[in-house]
């Protein structure tokens, strides 16, 4: 076989353009005629795209400009200027993984918390460090910036809330820096949900509070939190007795109607789908020992929330854009996919609400333009930004369209209004009245389309909702408050429909519940015995004789306290479940 001469003719040499992607996020086109270039900026290719080169920790924007703060968990901050997708800026947070982010209602400070627990405050316009703070090595989970700029809270793996006040001081080191370390207080035992300043017009002042899935509120005096005491709690109060508290927002003055417009209110979301209206000002006492019935309500109202896939985790107000003729709209995400629009004041009309699928797996941000035109939300994990142009006129034809008054909570109801269930409602209302006039009275009766509010529980559970005291406690306060001491039908139906269960109790509730009573892990067996003393002394306690009556009631006859009883067993015989093993 002849052999053949190893040297190629540079004329046979064809290089095609190809495509390098780098670990750091970017994608550059290479054209081969650069190979043949001599100077190092004649060989670059054409960057096509900049992508993130980690996970997406955080994201924040920037209220005066169409800017948008990314960091990532490499450690690195982004400036990204949203409407031209410019990338401005960058700086990278050396040995610190971010976690966290906020900025300075004036645009002038960026916060960045970390997970070893350091407060990084820098300067928007050049990403220069003005502070480096620690309260500790609990790691960063929540951060927010006063409205007045004078007062940052963090919260924290610890369950604690930690504040800072700009007050110029001097370090140990002999640096003089902006900003003082008050405190920091563990005013939780499960995981802030999220932080909130509420500006109070009326008192001249502002108040922090603090929501956590330990389902308590916490209210800072921050006027009497100094350096030398620490952060002083000014109250703390329960507002869920089941659901978890998955977020909190400050709700615009004036947007509820029937408050005071200058009143300060916030709003709540649970793991049920509800919405809680809650008022700050009513916030009184700390951790309330005395009985339930004795006990301030201070929920204002208790609303449906949208139920596009997960319950909501991120609620966020939309600024007044100049599309919006004056109308306020709220932007929720959910952990999974879904992220929404709600039109205010919130009533739990479905019709004022709706969702989209945004990102393929979960959405761990979501932040607002400065104008309201746009929402950025972030998957995180999926390395991307999206963009979404908000269109109010959309959501408000379909509440338009939806109808007007108790029309859109009518459809709400099982069978809608033709259907029995609506027939049965009617029914027990104007029993109701029958009851409240006296069931033997031989005067003539009086239709006066109203009952009083004390006999709206029994409503309820005579139509499937068996409201706890402390629920009976909320929705009495919520119809008391507005000056009402009886409810027409249409406020029952509201009532009914915002504050029943989304999804009913199923065979798995149940053997959580006995699981947490102390059933065996095994068999799921516990005495009855026991779990007749559990109940009379634990949650809502029961006295004996009304237990035993209950129990006497739905069962036929009374417990000895020796038979075994699990889950199934009290879900088919007790609590009536037509087939609780398809439950």
């Amino acid at each position: 076989m002849p052999v053949k001469d190893a040297t190629v003719l540079e004329s046979q040499v064809r290089v095609p353009n190809f495509v390098v992607a780098s670990s750091t996020g970017k994608i550059a086109l290479v054209n081969a005629a650069i190979f043949e270039m001599f100077t190092k900026e004649e060989r670059r290719g054409e960057l096509l795209v900049h992508a993130f080169e980690s996970h997406i920790a955080a994201i924040c924007a920037h209220p005066l400009a169409s800017q948008l703060f990314v960091v990532t968990r490499g450690g690195m901050l982004r400036v990204i200027d949203y409407e031209s997708q410019a990338w401005l800026r960058h700086k990278v947070l050396e040995k610190r993984i971010p976690t966290c982010i906020c900025i300075n209602p004036n645009g002038q400070e960026l916060v960045v918390g970390c997970t070893d627990g350091s407060l990084l405050i820098l300067n928007t316009a050049d990403l220069d460090l003005i502070q480096r703070a620690s309260q500790g090595d609990a790691g960063a989970t929540k951060l927010a910036f006063a409205p007045d700029g004078m007062h940052i809270a963090i919260a924290d793996t610890d369950a604690c809330v930690g504040l800072y006040r700009r007050e110029r001081n001097v370090l140990e080191s002999g640096k003089e820096v902006p900003w003082l370390y008050v405190g920091r207080y563990r005013s939780h035992h499960a995981p802030v949900v999220q932080l909130a300043f509420v500006e109070d017009e009326d008192a001249g002042v502002v108040r922090l509070v603090s929501l956590g899935r330990d389902r308590v509120l916490v209210e800072y005096d921050l006027s009497n939190s100094f350096a030398a005491t620490g952060i002083v709690v000014r109250s703390a109060v329960t507002i869920e007795q089941t659901a978890v508290p998955t977020s909190l927002v400050v709700l615009p003055p004036g947007t509820h109607p029937g408050e005071d417009p200058v009143r300060p209110l916030v709003v709540s979301a649970n793991d049920e789908y509800k919405l809680k209206v809650l008022d700050v000002l009513g916030l009184q006492g700390v951790h309330d020992d005395r009985p339930l019935p004795s006990q301030e309500s201070h929920c204002v109202q208790t609303l449906l929330g949208p139920t596009y896939g997960p319950p909501p985790h991120t609620l966020a107000m939309l600024p007044v854009g100049e599309d919006h003729k004056g109308k306020r709209y709220c932007v929720y995400s959910t952990p999974s996919k879904v992220v929404g629009l709600i039109k205010l004041p919130f009533d739990g009309n479905p019709n004022k609400g709706m969702g989209l699928i945004a990102h393929p797996g979960g959405v761990e941000g979501l932040c607002v333009s400065h104008d309201g035109r746009y929402v950025l939300t972030t998957g995180g994990s999926d390395f991307g930004v999206m963009l979404w142009e908000v269109d109010t006129s959309a959501i408000d034809a379909a509440a338009n369209m939806g109808g007007s008054g108790i029309e859109p909570y009518e459809a709400l109801i099982p069978g809608g209004k033709e259907g029995e269930f609506y027939d049965d409602m009617c029914d027990y209302f104007y029993l109701a009245q029958l009851r409240a006039q006296g069931e033997n009275t031989t005067a003539e009766r009086q239709v006066t389309g109203v009952v009083p509010v004390d006999m709206v529980p029994d409503i309820m559970r005579a139509l499937g909702y068996y409201p706890s005291n402390f629920d009976v406690r909320d929705f009495q306060h919520e119809v008391l408050r507005r000056g009402q001491e009886q409810v027409d039908f249409a406020t029952l139906l509201k009532l009914f429909v915002n504050h029943k269960p989304v999804r009913e109790a199923s065979l798995v509730d149940m053997k959580q519940a006995f699981e947490a009573l102390g059933a065996e892990p095994l068999t799921g067996i516990i005495k009855a015995d026991a779990l007749m003393m559990m109940l009379k002394r634990i949650g809502e306690p029961l006295g004996e004789q009304e237990l035993n009556a209950r129990v006497e009631t739905l069962q036929g006859r009374t417990l000895t306290g020796r038979e075994n009883l699990t889950a199934e067993a009290w879900a088919e015989q007790v609590c009536l479940f037509r087939n609780p093993f398809d439950l």
